[in-house]
C-alpha cells in the first residue's frame, strides 16, 4: 500500500483541453476555490481516467486556494516510477459559484490542467499507527499527513469527504460565504494581515484569492 499527496488544482485553475473532434484545444478556468466544501463518500482515484487503483481519503483547500489530496493506493510499482506523475481531475461544474464536484482523480503523465506540482509517494497507508510511527521531520509533506491522519480518526463511517482549511486557508462556510483565517468575509479583507503577519490581498468578490504574500 501506498500514500498518494498531489495538487488536483492551483489558485488559477487553468486547464487546456484537446478536442479530438473539432481538433482543437479548448481553454477552462477551475480555480480550487471553486470546489464546493461538501464532496461525495468515496472519490476514486485510477490510471489515466481509467482503472481504478485506489481512493481519496483527504482533502485540503491551502491559504493561496489551492487543493490538494491525500489518497491510499495498493499500486506499489508507483514507488519505482522515474517520470512525474500529476493529478487530473474529473469534476462536474454546477450552475452556481463555488459548486464543484469531484467525482475521480486520475494519476497521469499527461494532465489537462496546467502547472500542478507532482504527486508525493509515500510508502504505507498514511492511516495505519505502525506507518504514521516511522513519519520523521524529513518525510515529505509530513504535515500535511499528520493533519490528514487526524481528519481520518474523526470521519464517519460513509460520511461524506469535506475540504478541509490548510495553514491560513481561505474557507467557506454552508452558506456558500468565504473568511479568511481571521474571521472576516472576504468580501470585506483589504490588505490585511494574517496571524504570521504576512499580507493577504482579495478581489472584491467572493471565492478568489488574488495574491497571499
Amino acid at each position: 500500500m501506498i500514500t498518494v499527496l498531489g495538487q488536483i488544482a492551483d489558485a488559477l485553475g487553468h486547464i487546456a483541453q484537446y478536442d479530438g473532434v473539432e481538433y482543437r484545444t479548448r481553454h477552462h478556468v477551475v480555480p480550487g476555490v471553486e470546489y464546493r466544501r461538501r464532496q461525495a463518500d468515496v472519490i476514486p482515484v485510477d490510471l489515466e481516467h481509467g482503472e481504478e487503483v485506489g481512493t481519496v481519503e483527504y482533502l485540503e483547500r491551502r491559504r493561496d486556494g489551492s487543493l490538494w489530496m491525500v489518497a491510499v493506493s495498493p499500486l506499489n510499482r508507483l514507488l519505482t516510477v522515474d517520470d512525474p506523475i500529476r493529478l487530473s481531475p474529473s469534476i462536474t461544474v454546477g450552475t452556481e459559484p463555488g459548486d464543484v464536484e469531484l467525482r475521480s482523480v486520475a494519476l497521469t503523465f499527461d494532465p489537462a490542467s496546467v502547472g500542478l506540482r507532482p504527486v508525493v509517494l509515500v510508502g504505507g497507508d498514511f492511516r495505519s499507527a505502525d506507518v504514521q510511527q516511522r513519519w520523521h521531520n524529513h518525510t515529505p509533506a509530513v504535515d500535511m499527513l499528520r493533519r490528514a491522519a487526524a481528519y481520518s480518526k474523526t470521519r464517519g463511517w460513509h460520511a461524506p469527504l469535506t475540504i478541509e482549511a490548510g495553514p491560513d486557508a481561505v474557507v467557506q462556510t454552508t452558506n456558500g460565504a468565504w473568511f479568511d483565517d481571521a474571521g472576516r468575509p472576504v468580501t470585506e479583507a483589504r490588505d490585511r494581515r494574517n496571524a504570521r503577519g504576512e499580507l493577504i490581498e482579495y478581489r472584491t468578490y467572493p471565492g478568489k484569492v488574488l495574491t497571499v504574500r
